[in-house]
């Protein structure tokens, strides 16, 4: 089952995440630059779903120049407490976020060489998780409305600094 899924802003790649708890796991493709030719004219016509299922197959599908982009998978990083995933603005990096139920574990993946950066963090109830547009610092935040919250609870706003060199 499929949980999650995200782009990445300035690139090509993408990101999903799969499974079910204690086995969630989140797998890295890269869409690549190459094309394929499937046939001498559109399939689309005979075949209207045809472009879904390639796309869901091997990548992006062009109809106009029917042409696949070859995609390519990069890894799966196994056993990660994460149900959100979100990109960083400028590409290369993503938080894996265990929002809600998961209790706010914050793990950040620089895709480059696929290595976690300094091991998982935690924001205990974190609801949400915002990048600055510049890439160089990420918000998360437990809002009163997203998570129960009493008035002795710890929720609030923590911010980390992005210090990967990009």
């Amino acid at each position: 089952m499929v949980s999650a899924f995200a782009w990445e802003p300035s690139g090509s790649k993408f990101a999903f995440v799969h499974g079910e708890s204690p086995r969630i796991c989140v797998s890295f493709y890269k869409i690549g630059e190459e094309k394929i030719s499937l046939m001498s004219r559109c399939p689309c016509l005979v075949f209207p779903f045809l472009p879904w299922l390639v796309f869901a197959l091997t990548g992006n599908f062009d109809c106009e120049l029917n042409q696949f982009h070859t995609t390519r998978f990069i890894e799966t990083l196994e056993k990660k407490a994460c149900n959100s995933l979100f990109w960083c603005p400028t590409g290369q990096f993503i938080v894996l976020a265990g929002l809600r139920n998961m209790n706010g574990v914050l793990e950040f993946i620089d895709t480059s060489d696929m290595t976690v950066m300094g091991g998982p963090h935690d924001h205990f109830s974190a609801t949400d998780i915002e990048w600055d547009p510049t890439g160089r610092y990420v918000t998360s935040a437990v809002s009163a409305w997203g998570q129960k919250v009493s008035a002795k609870s710890s929720a609030g706003l923590m911010t980390t600094r992005n210090t990967a060199e990009s």
